[in-house]
């Protein structure tokens, strides 16, 4: 299974880097945490691709399953104050 993930990873980065397709990222980052949940990188790339496509409220809601394995990561830290803030202004 961690293949798999690998292969819908690297495709949710293809369409994120290459083709913008957020949307299409987003799908297959999905798919990849299903097969492996613990892929911070996979986090990470679903996080960005939410708040491209300015879903913040999913992208903090990922963040904070991103947090459950990796609790002290200082990067998930700044992209949640960054998040909170955005949601704050919305309101």
């Amino acid at each position: 299974f961690a293949n798999k993930a690998k292969v819908y990873r690297d495709i949710g980065i293809i369409n994120y880097n290459f083709k913008q397709d957020y949307e299409a990222a987003i799908k297959n980052f999905k798919k990849s945490l299903l097969l492996n949940p613990n892929n911070l990188k996979t986090y990470f790339g679903l996080i960005v691709s939410y708040i491209k496509s300015k879903k913040v409220e999913d992208a903090l809601q990922t963040l904070q399953e991103a947090e459950k394995i990796a609790p002290y990561n200082q990067e998930l830290k700044r992209i949640k104050i960054y998040l909170e803030k955005q949601i704050k202004m919305k309101r």
